[in-house]
């Protein structure tokens, strides 16, 4: 256990459940929830007026209004609490990148896995707008 936590790495989960098990955490696993838990705290700093971000009536404005430096899909889903990846490309992410708001960083690969966003001239003209 004290290996675990030197490494950065949660305890592990001893049980006995159908037999004796350990679940031992990756490193990568641990990484990704401090990533989320790095991102929710993004959205407390960020979103500071929940209000104004409610009122914020179309989806690629609410994209526009959270993005900050490059983000991976996943990262934008989070902060808008969003778990339907049509729902999000068609609403948020389609609009926005037509609009030139946003780009992707690997626009000759929009399908890479390594793919994140970030706002265009434009896209932080109309951030500054949203925000009055």
């Amino acid at each position: 256990m004290d290996l675990s936590l030197k490494k950065g790495l949660n305890e592990p989960l001893f049980s006995q459940y159908n037999g004796f098990n350990i679940t031992i955490w990756r490193p990568s696993a641990v990484k990704r929830e401090q990533e989320r838990e790095h991102v929710r705290e993004h959205v407390k700093e960020h979103v500071i007026n929940r209000e104004l971000y409610i009122t914020i009536d179309k989806p690629a404005y609410r994209l526009v209004w959270v993005l900050n430096g490059e983000m991976s899909r996943t990262e934008i889903m989070d902060l808008l609490e969003l778990k339907g990846r049509r729902n999000f490309s068609e609403k948020y992410l389609t609009p926005a990148l037509k609009n030139d708001w946003i780009e992707m960083t690997y626009p000759k690969s929009p399908k890479s896995p390594k793919q994140k966003y970030r706002l265009t001239t434009k896209g932080l003209k109309l951030k500054k707008n949203i925000s009055g």
